[in-house]
């Protein structure tokens, strides 16, 4: 029988090299190969030669794909061996990442068509053993600050993508290679930032709960998240990370002239706050339960609240009847509602001291918030470094 028929798939979709795969038939796999046999060819359920090579973890075979592939070059298989470990990544096969790194068919660096590298995908598919992996095949490290396209590194993927292992293991690898990441201050790797601007803490921070929904009516959902998020803040934090590079804040708040007497936050800032402050406290608009009889953490919380809220309404910047009507409704019980609102107002150079003592004494109280102390922290920093 001529070979070319034999290279045609059956009814089921499978082609010989299908078969041969699955036998591990290594003679005749090569001889397919050499007649042109397609390792793309998909069966009825989607399944091609090289997809089960992968599942199989099969090192035997796949060595005569990438020698093929390697020395017969094609259009599509110029970066075959790339792509090969970029697929044996998002399959979690560690055996196979393994080979064809340490056998030098593909660097550990090599990224798609994204800028992501198996790194960052490893982080993504949440392995942490594979992270493990391709950091012991990176020695230099090179793998653990790359960036994407988007410029955002594995710290950025972790802390947006990955649960509180990924980010722990990341550190790990990352202080293995660079040693105590505190006391790397400016050139701390956690400190970079993407194309928007953002540090992997701030978008770790700034990251949306998933909403309850009617099934979900203890907000489970959004408790998990808030944990996940508290988890990872903390990780980073212990290592170092802050929430804007040093100069940042600096160069937002400095007077642009001598006579600028007002500041306005920067748009990073102002979400923070808008995020981190209401997140926890009971909103005016919340349905009466059980436990409105029994006053304690919440009024409390309300109470703290309400005197930072008359804080910034003091160290405003603003004129007008609506200007006297803010203080009312703070009062009235509608901080919360009022809040957006005052994190975009100009606030009095000269008023921005007292401000901050008293945020940071609100995140100090009942609720003694991490991400809001940073915060706080990095805002007295800048504002010591200008003389404000």
């Amino acid at each position: 029988m001529c070979l070319n028929k034999v290279l045609f798939p059956a009814q089921s979709g499978k082609t010989p090299l299908h078969y041969c795969v699955q036998e591990g038939g290594l003679l005749v796999t090569e001889l397919l190969l050499s007649r042109g046999a397609n390792i793309d060819a998909e069966d009825k359920g989607g399944v091609s030669p090289l997809s089960l090579v992968l599942d199989r973890a099969n090192v035997s075979v796949l060595q005569l794909f990438l020698n093929h592939h390697q020395w017969v070059a094609t259009p599509q298989r110029h970066d075959f061996a790339s792509s090969v470990l970029l697929h044996a990544v998002d399959r979690r096969e560690e055996e196979v990442v393994h080979y064809v790194v340490e056998n030098e068919y593909a660097p550990v660096t090599i990224c798609n068509a994204k800028g992501e590298t198996p790194m960052h995908r490893a982080i993504l598919r949440r392995s942490p053993s594979l992270m493990e992996l391709l950091a012991d095949l990176d020695p230099a490290g090179d793998n653990l600050t790359a960036v994407t396209a988007e410029a955002e590194t594995p710290a950025h993927y972790a802390a947006r993508s990955g649960s509180h292992r990924e980010v722990e293991m990341l550190l790990r690898c990352l202080t293995s290679v660079f040693g105590d990441l505190q006391e790397l201050g400016p050139a701390n790797p956690l400190s970079a930032v993407d194309k928007r601007g953002m540090t992997s803490l701030y978008v770790a921070g700034t990251a949306p709960f998933r909403c309850s929904t009617q099934e979900d009516l203890w907000g489970a959902l959004e408790a998990a998240d808030h944990d996940v998020r508290e988890a990872k803040v903390q990780l980073l934090l212990n290592h170092g990370a802050r929430l804007f590079p040093a100069a940042f804040l600096v160069q937002r708040l400095a007077p642009r002239d001598i006579s600028a007497s007002r500041i306005v936050f920067p748009v990073h800032v102002q979400r923070c706050l808008r995020t981190w402050i209401v997140e926890d406290g009971p909103r005016s608009d919340e349905p009466e339960g059980e436990d409105a009889a029994h006053p304690g953490a919440d009024d409390d919380m309300v109470e703290a609240l309400v005197e930072l809220c008359m804080q910034w309404m003091a160290s405003v910047s603003c004129v007008g009847s609506w200007a006297s009507l803010l203080p009312i409704l703070i009062c009235a019980g509608y901080a919360h509602d009022v809040l957006p609102l005052l994190v975009e107002l100009p606030l009095q150079r000269w008023a921005l001291p007292a401000f901050l003592r008293q945020l940071e004494k609100f995140a100090r109280h009942q609720l003694c918030h991490p991400l809001l102390l940073q915060l706080h922290d990095e805002l007295a920093e800048a504002c010591e470094a200008i003389g404000s």
